[in-house]
């Protein structure tokens, strides 16, 4: 009965620490769903400097980034911080903690040698002194006998080296002239390869034109762009404040600007204040705007182009080829 109530009480043990780690992993992919992204744009721009910083925060800024560049310090800065800990920070503990570590293991390489110093090599003066002698001796053996005679060389007679060289002339030459035959046959070998090369690139982009006129490319195109403006508008801004100043000297390029500028009017609205100067070229202002992404938003998304029928076609005929 002991040992029945010992293992009950490590499967339930086991049993708890399970849910746990199902608890933490539902937690984790439920904050990724429905918890926002939050993203900030600020910049400026005046006469004497501009500069410019976003920032992109999730979970009530546990999680961190910032970015920027200021043209006076003329540098970018950036900052992460993760769980309130920068990660400049832990970049500078893990540094220190390998210094420590790396003196730790000088210490323990000079005691080592410190305790062979002491005890010493073992190896005596006579062991020395024959080892020496040996290698004298062996070296001794290795040596040639410099006092025989050398036999007289036959000056008429051709060298080994002058017959090698003759031989790899003939050689060279013999390679040469069938190359040059070969030549003609190359030529006319790559002239076909050019033209079957030709002939299937002009086969594929036949192939190209006829899928993208195809009923399943056009709906299958339709849906992609639908869900990309989906995306954009979730996307976008939802607060766009400040004041931008802008001119080119020529009134009629300036006009240009402010009529396209009228055509996003109901993204910015009211808050943005666009001023235009047609007699003088500036460009100056401030803007600043916020917004946040939904995970949940971009998981739907994805899940409608895949339960598309075309595009799900397009997928199979890209697998088949």
């Amino acid at each position: 009965m002991i040992i029945l109530h010992i293992i009950l009480g490590i499967l339930k043990i086991i049993g708890i620490v399970l849910l746990i780690l199902l608890a933490l992993v539902l937690l984790t992919i439920l904050s990724l769903l429905f918890a926002p992204i939050r993203y900030q744009v600020q910049g400026e721009k005046n006469t004497s400097f501009y500069r410019g910083n976003i920032s992109v925060s999730w979970l009530f800024h546990l999680f961190w980034i910032k970015a920027g560049y200021d043209s006076r310090r003329k540098k970018a800065e950036y900052s992460i911080r993760i769980l309130g800990i920068s990660a400049k920070q832990a970049v500078r503990f893990l540094e220190k903690l390998k210094k420590i570590r790396r003196k730790m293991a000088e210490k323990r390489v000079q005691k080592k040698r410190e305790k062979k110093k002491k005890t010493g090599s073992g190896i005596t003066a006579a062991q020395e002194i024959a080892a020496e002698e040996k290698n004298q001796k062996s070296a001794e053996k290795k040596s040639p006998d410099k006092s025989r005679a050398l036999p007289e060389p036959d000056f008429y007679a051709p060298t080994e080296k002058e017959k090698k060289s003759v031989g790899k002339f003939w050689e060279e030459l013999l390679r040469f002239i069938k190359n040059m035959l070969s030549v003609p046959g190359k030529i006319c070998k790559a002239l076909r390869n050019f033209q079957l090369t030709a002939e299937k690139i002009c086969d594929k982009i036949r192939q190209i034109r006829e899928f993208w006129n195809t009923s399943q490319f056009q709906g299958a195109k339709k849906a992609v762009l639908q869900e990309m403006k989906k995306v954009l508008l979730h996307i976008k801004p939802g607060k766009i404040q400040g004041r931008i100043a802008f001119g080119t000297e020529d009134p009629c390029t300036t006009g240009e600007i402010l009529a396209a500028a009228g055509i996003f009017y109901p993204l910015y609205g009211e808050n943005l204040i666009i001023e235009p100067y047609f007699d003088k070229k500036v460009l100056e202002g401030n803007i600043q705007a916020k917004g946040r992404i939904y995970g949940i938003c971009m998981v739907l998304a994805a899940f409608r182009l895949f339960r598309n029928q075309d595009i799900r076609y397009i997928i199979r005929k890209y697998k088949q080829h």
